[in-house]
């Protein structure tokens, strides 16, 4: 349904009352409702809601936002916002307050304050009121519901967080996730409920979203698509055997080559070359962990998980080095030839349509005639892909540039950022169909080479 008959504006304070009444309409069925006040009055529980809607209108950083029908005026959804801004030093601990509230009668009172201190603590764990956006409700009537009222409450803002290159946060119900995750965000965490000893399910979840620790203009996201359901291939424990033998013969901890191994024995449709490991690699840790510690790898993970919406991530996909067990520029074994070697020898077993080439071997050289084929182009380069023969099997190069160019060394370049995200989103696009290079291109490219001159001078 288009957007004509619908436009959004900001409430007034005189609207509160007609949001408790949508919010109350929309989350009717959720079990925070139904088990925090199974014995109170509705008329008691509704004049609450009104006042706490009222009370947080003028309360710093807070905006609402309405969804009105245009010819008549009627209020059919609204959200609210909680702006970056400097938190009042002489309020009170909202902590405190939750604990201390006057209950209303026939509430689980327990209950209600362990539900409102864990929405507090999840939000203090990630969201920094200085510069984080926070969307906390997002309610629509249930008969105005799919129709794309929800996208027009979080369009206007996301796109004023994205001219501030702000992270902003959203949370979900299960029923709103979905929305969420299409709109760029990801699940960065969970607060779960146990209604049991009330009646109803325990572990009731509800996300925490967030955008990715990189900060990205919404235009990224428009080509981005759920890749094809990946299978198995043949090769796959050829190249774990492969992985094994090198390691040993170069006597490698058996915790880094079991880290190895993790990483490359994902789906063989797509594969990511990396440069090396980190010269200072926990190895002992669990694959979680392992990815989790490394900023690389953690970025990475994000960004599958985000060019793929949520369906794939590291775990699912193989990723390879061009200088496996080989940390130091300057080791001298293994060779960097042997490297190589074995970076073939990967490649032929898997045969993946897609390599996404994140290194480039700047000062080395590369001698191995398939390998060198893969190199990245480094940042800014305009051709991206190429078509590669792999013993008669087409594919596709997708050549880019280390993720810690973007993530790590130049973590507030936001063009960097975007430019990586959307060779990711190339690569897996490529599974499924080739996308159109975006008119936006060009220019990130041009000033991303721009800026890699200026540092470089």
């Amino acid at each position: 349904m288009a957007f004509s008959k619908f436009k959004v504006v900001p409430c007034e304070l005189s609207d509160m009352a007609v949001c408790a009444d949508i919010f109350d309409e929309a989350f009717a069925d959720d079990p925070a409702i139904i088990y925090l006040y199974p014995r109170s009055d509705p008329k008691v529980l509704k004049e609450k809601s009104i006042q706490n809607f009222e009370k947080s209108f003028t309360a710093p950083g807070v905006k609402y936002f309405k969804v009105v029908l245009e010819d008549t005026g009627e209020i059919v959804a609204f959200s609210k916002w909680v702006y970056p801004h400097t938190p009042d030093p002489n309020a009170e601990d909202p902590e405190t307050a939750i604990r201390m509230q006057q209950h209303v009668p026939g509430s689980n009172e327990e209950l209600v304050v362990e539900f409102f201190t864990k929405f507090l603590r999840g939000r203090r764990k990630w969201i920094v009121p200085e510069t984080h956006y926070f969307m906390s409700i997002l309610a629509v009537r249930p008969e105005y519901q799919r129709k794309g009222l929800g996208s027009m409450l979080l369009t206007p803002v996301l796109e004023q967080a994205d001219k501030e290159n702000a992270k902003a946060f959203v949370q979900g119900s299960v029923q709103g996730v979905g929305l969420y995750l299409k709109h760029g965000w990801e699940e960065v965490d969970e607060i779960l409920m146990d209604y049991s000893p009330y009646g109803g399910a325990s572990d009731v979840k509800t996300a925490l979203l967030g955008c990715l620790n990189i900060p990205l203009p919404r235009c990224i996201g428009e080509p981005v698509k759920a890749p094809p359901v990946p299978v198995s291939h043949p090769g796959d424990g050829n190249v774990l055997d492969l992985l094994i033998e090198f390691g040993r013969k170069y006597n490698r901890d058996i915790n880094e080559i079991r880290q190895a191994c993790d990483l490359a024995e994902g789906y063989s449709d797509l594969v990511i070359i990396l440069q090396r490991p980190a010269p200072r690699h926990n190895y002992s840790v669990d694959f979680e962990k392992f990815v989790a510690d490394c900023p690389t790898l953690d970025a990475v993970d994000k960004i599958i998980r985000y060019a793929t919406k949520g369906t794939r991530s590291i775990e699912t996909v193989s990723v390879f080095d061009a200088y496996s067990f080989k940390p130091g520029l300057t080791a001298a074994w293994p060779s960097d030839d042997d490297c190589h070697l074995l970076l073939e020898q990967m490649l032929k077993f898997k045969k993946p349509r897609v390599v996404m080439c994140c290194w480039n071997k700047g000062a080395a050289t590369c001698s191995n005639e398939l390998v060198g084929q893969f190199v990245g182009g480094g940042v800014g380069n305009p051709s991206i892909r190429d078509e590669i023969d792999i013993e008669g099997c087409s594919s596709v190069a997708i050549r880019s540039f280390h993720p810690a160019t973007a993530m790590c060394y130049n973590p507030y370049n936001a063009d960097y950022q975007a430019l990586l995200t959307y060779h990711f989103i190339a690569a897996f696009s490529e599974l499924s169909y080739r996308i159109h290079e975006p008119w936006w291109l060009e220019q990130i490219n041009t000033r991303s080479m721009h800026a890699i001159k200026e540092t470089t001078v």
